[in-house]
């Protein structure tokens, strides 16, 4: 990885941490960076938005989950489907935290 690649994964790394524990709302850029150690400039480089973070927290879900599916082995189509279903569903066991961070966004 390149620098900038690994100072913007850092970053998404602390503000997932930064947003299942305080919450997205509650949890500000500044909260991030402060964490993180880094500029504003270095932040808004790599996002321009908090909403930014939050999104592409989601795509590394999601391309997680897809992984998931692609490792699960199917016999049938209906096992497949079933695989898919579970696996992009985030209501599974250890996914509470990011299910929470989505909902809290929902409620408001």
């Amino acid at each position: 990885m390149r620098k900038g690649e690994l100072r913007r994964q850092a970053l998404l790394d602390v503000a997932r941490q930064l947003f299942y524990e305080k919450g997205y709302r509650e949890t500000s850029v500044d909260d991030i960076l402060q964490a993180q150690g880094c500029s504003k400039g270095s932040f808004y480089h790599c996002f321009d938005t908090k909403l930014d973070v939050l999104t592409a927290i989601s795509e590394e879900k999601a391309a997680e989950w897809f992984d998931l599916y692609c490792k699960t082995p199917c016999a049938t189509s209906l096992d497949r489907l079933n695989a898919l279903l579970y696996c992009m569903h985030p209501f599974r066991q250890r996914e509470e935290q990011f299910l929470s961070t989505l909902l809290e966004l929902r409620s408001r």
